[in-house]
């Protein structure tokens, strides 16, 4: 199979320089991304994390309570295939973008695990009683009163900021995530931080499907126990290697950028200071602890 994806020939240079530029860089990154940071470790979590969706949202339609929340399945299907292909191309905003709206749904998700009977006031309600009652902030709230602890110390608290602050507009950039497509001399920092949030989340997805159906009815059976899918957690553990390998690279560029300031006979005073990854993007490695919830 060919991982080219020519810019048609209808689009020229000459003619049409800065789409062609961009298309051309598209293509760049998809080759790039499918030669350079995928494997087939990778192929077959994926495949296994398709097929695992595909059979619970079957299985929730055909199930007299979760029939109620199997479009959410069905929306987690399709974020994943969003936040793959915008992986593909560079886009790695977009995939995080997505990756916040599968956190979402796993809020609901897990709010319903806990109290089933709040499935029907969320169908029956208002857009904005919904906003109002399910809206991710009260449903934070809600979990982490059921824990006995506050929002703060949820333990996605400084993912789910990030996601956000990515989301929001502000002045200010969030390193290493590109809006538009990536065109930094290092994209493979920005694939290594979009492949680990595809992934980790797609692992925490998976359990806690499994136990929501396990939890509304013991004789439901998935096609797949969490623990039995042994191709999703090895693309999860290989890209959270490729991770922390990520990180390790960006705080010795950022050492030895330093070293060279202070060090520089115009003087440290002079000289810019380092920039450094915002703290919410930097201390929160996704996937390194299970979620709240999960049992």
């Amino acid at each position: 199979m060919s991982t080219e994806l020519p810019v048609p020939a209808s689009i020229t240079p000459h003619r049409q320089p800065l789409l062609h530029g961009l298309l051309a860089t598209v293509a760049e990154r998809r080759k790039e991304r499918i030669r350079g940071d995928l494997s087939e470790t990778h192929f077959d979590g994926f495949e296994e994390l398709f097929r695992f969706l595909d059979a619970a949202s079957q299985r929730f339609a055909q199930h007299p309570l979760l029939n109620k929340v199997a479009a959410l399945v069905q929306r987690l299907r399709a974020d994943f295939e969003t936040g793959l292909c915008a992986f593909l191309s560079g886009l790695d905003q977009a995939t995080f973008d997505s990756m916040r709206d599968v956190m979402e749904i796993e809020y609901l998700l897990r709010e319903f695990l806990h109290e089933p009977a709040s499935v029907d006031p969320w169908l029956d309600a208002t857009d904005e009683d919904r906003w109002r009652k399910f809206g991710p902030g009260q449903l934070r709230r809600r979990h982490a009163a059921r824990l006995g602890i506050s929002t703060d110390e949820l333990l996605d608290t400084y993912e789910y900021r990030a996601h956000s602050a990515t989301l929001h507009v502000s002045p200010h950039g969030m390193f290493p995530v590109e809006r538009g497509v990536s065109k930094s001399p290092y994209p493979q920092l920005g694939a290594a931080f979009a492949l680990a949030d595809i992934l980790h989340h797609a692992r925490d997805i998976v359990f806690l499907i499994y136990k929501l159906a396990e939890g509304s009815s013991p004789s439901l059976k998935l096609d797949h126990d969490p623990a039995t899918m042994p191709k999703l957690q090895s693309a999860f553990e290989l890209s959270m290697r490729r991770y922390h390998n990520a990180w390790m690279l960006v705080d010795i560029a950022g050492a030895v950028a330093e070293h060279r300031r202070a060090s520089s006979p115009i003087g440290a005073d002079e000289m810019p200071p380092r920039e450094s990854a915002p703290e919410s993007t930097a201390t929160s490695a996704p996937g390194t602890e299970p979620k709240e919830g999960a049992s």
